[in-house]
């Protein structure tokens, strides 16, 4: 494996009581979390750099306050309609749907 050597001064990143250790674990995550965050690396790849499984790294970018999941409106929409063509059944009253999610019984 290749591996990067970083040479950073300890001082100004420990906290006091911290083991090198936990640092490293640290510093790990926070590296692979912002290269994902601007995209130069996928969940997987960010997981493995800190060791982590692909799930196992998003839940933990999500709980950092890092989105996982970037769709503009038109995707969103896409996402949560359903793809049958006559989906939208408020005209007979079977099921609820907001004008914010489907247009078509308008």
């Amino acid at each position: 494996m290749n591996a990067l050597l970083l040479e950073l001064p300890v001082d100004a990143l420990a906290s006091p009581g911290m083991s090198m250790e936990s640092l490293a674990v640290e510093a790990k995550f926070m590296l692979a979390l912002k290269l994902f965050e601007v995209g130069r690396l996928s969940s997987a790849k960010a997981g493995q750099l800190c060791g982590m499984g692909r799930v196992e790294f998003l839940l933990a970018a999500s709980r950092a306050g890092v989105p996982v999941v970037a769709l503009d409106k038109d995707e969103l929409h896409a996402e949560f309609t359903p793809n049958e063509p006559n989906h939208c059944k408020v005209k007979s009253g079977t099921t609820a749907c907001g004008p914010a999610l489907c247009q078509t019984h308008c």
